[in-house]
C-alpha cells in the first residue's frame, strides 16, 4: 500500500557553518504530497519556488532548522 506524506523535507547546502554568513549554494527538498525529490542551484526562481513550497506545508522537517537553515533562510527573505 502506497503511503502519502504530508510533509516536506528540508536541506540546505551552504558554503559556510557560520549562520551569519553562510551563502546558500543548493536547495533539497522531497515534498511527501507529491512523492518527488527536487535538488536546485540557488537563485531568484528557486526563492519562489521554496517559499511557495514552505506556505504549502504545515510540517518542515530538516536536521538543525531552527538553528541553522531557518536562521539562513530568513537572512535570505524566506518567510518560515
Amino acid at each position: 500500500m502506497k503511503k502519502d506524506f504530508n510533509i516536506l523535507v528540508l536541506d540546505l547546502e551552504n558554503d559556510s557553518l557560520d549562520i551569519a554568513s553562510a551563502n546558500i549554494k543548493f536547495v533539497g527538498l522531497f515534498d511527501g504530497k507529491m512523492n518527488k525529490y527536487y535538488m536546485k542551484e540557488w537563485n531568484d526562481d528557486t526563492k519562489k519556488f521554496l517559499q511557495s513550497y514552505i506556505e504549502a506545508y504545515n510540517l518542515i522537517l530538516t536536521w538543525n532548522g531552527e538553528n541553522y537553515d531557518y536562521p539562513i533562510l530568513e537572512r535570505y527573505g524566506i518567510n518560515i
